[in-house]
């Protein structure tokens, strides 16, 4: 199901970006012969061997790297809303969504905000690719602040505790 809704979307790039020829309905399982330029094209994957080993039928050209970090954000410069919202007596506990998208983030939203009211905690969204936040109203905007994204590594040491989607990319250099 997955191949099929992003099927025309891959195919176009394929054939018109990459001059590729299309994949199959079925999807790449199904074609009648690897093209020959797809054979050996390097695989990077950015985790740690130590932590999953590779596979020993892996080929030749498949790549363990190591986790790949980003740098760090020793000159970010905060918004003075956030800061002012983290200057509170009560520190405000992080909920952080990354590269996740979801169907319905108002859904997520209300949840988020009503836990958040129950215990009597502000929050800080990290709304990222998915829009979680963006329905927050007046009313509950002093308990709850919403942004696209702050460098973890500058925002997790400021609150008390992170909820957090555990994207590869984020968590191994800023909680580890």
């Amino acid at each position: 199901m997955h191949w099929q809704r992003y099927r025309q979307l891959l195919n176009n790039f394929r054939t018109e970006t990459l001059k590729l020829p299309p994949l199959p309905y079925l999807g790449r399982r199904f074609r009648r012969k690897t093209p020959a330029n797809l054979s050996r094209i390097p695989v990077l994957y950015g985790f740690s061997s130590h932590v999953i080993p590779r596979p020993r039928d892996w080929p030749a050209w498949v790549y363990v790297t190591g986790f790949w970090f980003i740098d760090q954000a020793s000159e970010y410069e905060p918004p003075l809303e956030l800061e002012d919202f983290l200057g509170r007596k009560q520190l405000p506990l992080c909920f952080g969504f990354g590269s996740m998208t979801m169907p319905n983030p108002e859904y997520l939203t209300h949840y988020i905000v009503e836990a958040l009211k129950k215990t009597h905690q502000g929050g800080i969204i990290l709304s990222g690719w998915g829009d979680v936040g963006r329905t927050v109203n007046v009313k509950d905007s002093l308990r709850v602040f919403v942004i696209k994204e702050v460098p973890h590594d500058w925002l997790f040491p400021q609150v008390p505790a992170v909820v957090h989607h555990g994207g590869a990319s984020s968590l191994p250099s800023q909680l580890c």
